[in-house]
């Protein structure tokens, strides 16, 4: 009996030993994974979680609001689509004679002409120099003696309450917010978009409101009388038509085109009436 004793006396410090032990070693196991959870900032799917993947973010390297050169194209989430189809210089009676222009086209979801919008720039400003609704017709202008190239829309350093106008005829344009994020069609994020709203005075008076992003162009259009719509995919160059176009290099610009009238409220008007029937024939 106390030879038994004295075996199980040995015996049983070992065993406590080795059950310290395999406590410490759990513990310490434990506490590694605990740490090692603690610093991988997961905000879900158990200990073992990731990292949040960053937004998918759209915005492209090219510094303008809106980039101009033929092939470039928005998409809407309402099928209607604008095209970049030429550069070329301005001809008409007025202050923005020969100046530098771009044209792009919109068209439904079937392919169908709707209007064209014609846009200038000066220095950081994108201008808005006319509109025609009929194809290969005259262009509406906003050329005016205060803004010879057209009326500012987009400054590619824009600031909130920027304003230009009014003009000889009344029209305004202002930019109402900057540093906006807008989720697109596609599911991804545009960054630093700037929202600017624009007047034409006339019978009626007509108000456009459209966001343009950095890199991007064009994020969504809207207009409390004829609809809304927001940019689904675009397609941009890197190479700009007007980094280096001005009136002394006009023998670069291959196209003219043609100004009418002044652009009034009601050829606004009629451009937004076709922009947003064009995308219910879809």
């Amino acid at each position: 009996m106390r030879v038994y004793v004295t075996a199980l006396a040995r015996i049983a410090p070992k065993r406590s030993r080795k059950g310290i032990a395999l406590k410490r070693f759990t513990y310490l196991a434990l506490g590694i994974v605990l740490s090692l959870t603690a610093c991988s900032g997961s905000s879900g799917g158990g200990i073992f979680g990731g990292n949040t993947p960053p937004p998918n973010i759209a915005n492209t390297t090219n510094p303008y609001y809106l980039p101009l050169s033929p092939g470039n194209s928005w998409t809407f989430q309402n099928g209607v689509v604008i095209n970049d189809v030429a550069t070329g210089t301005f001809s008409c009676q007025c202050p923005g004679n020969n100046a530098p222009i771009e044209q792009l086209d919109a068209q439904d979801s079937s392919g169908t002409y709707i209007a064209s919008l014609y846009f200038s720039r000066q220095n950081n400003l994108t201008t808005l120099i006319g509109i025609a609704t009929v194809q290969g017709g005259s262009i509406s202008t906003t050329s005016t003696t205060t803004y010879p190239d057209g009326i500012p829309v987009m400054d590619d350093n824009p600031t909130a309450g920027e304003t230009w106008g009014p003009d000889e005829y009344g029209d305004t344009s202002t930019i109402t917010a900057v540093g906006q994020t807008v989720t697109l069609g596609n599911g991804q994020q545009a960054v630093n978009v700037a929202t600017d709203s624009l007047t034409v005075q006339g019978i009626p008076q007509a108000t456009l409101t459209w966001q343009f992003a950095q890199g991007i162009g064009f994020v969504s259009l809207s207009s409390n009388t004829y609809g809304n719509t927001t940019l689904n995919t675009f397609s941009v160059s890197g190479t700009n038509s007007f980094a280096k176009l001005r009136r002394s290099t006009l023998s670069e610009a291959h196209r003219v085109f043609r100004a009418g009238s002044a652009m009034r409220g009601s050829q606004l008007a009629a451009f937004l009436q076709r922009f947003f029937a064009g995308a219910k024939k879809k």
